[in-house]
């Protein structure tokens, strides 16, 4: 999390808002309903940062998300 952290703070610093919000289990987030997932994801670009595989990623970042692993 220190690195989407870091990215949003020099996103910030160009104007440019980000949101960084973690995903500890995505097993519990595929149970919230729709209304709350996409409350949450919002509607912007996502980028997925994990220190292992991708795992479930793709599946939350959408067409235009990128991993970064």
């Amino acid at each position: 999390m220190p690195i989407a952290l870091e990215a949003a703070k020099r996103l910030a610093e160009h104007d440019v808002r980000a949101a960084v919000v973690s995903a500890p289990c995505f097993d519990l987030f595929r149970q919230q309903s729709r209304e709350y997932q996409a409350e949450v994801l919002g509607s912007a670009p996502r980028v997925g940062v994990e220190a292992a595989i991708e795992g479930d990623w793709m599946r939350w970042l959408g067409d235009g998300g990128e991993f970064v692993g």
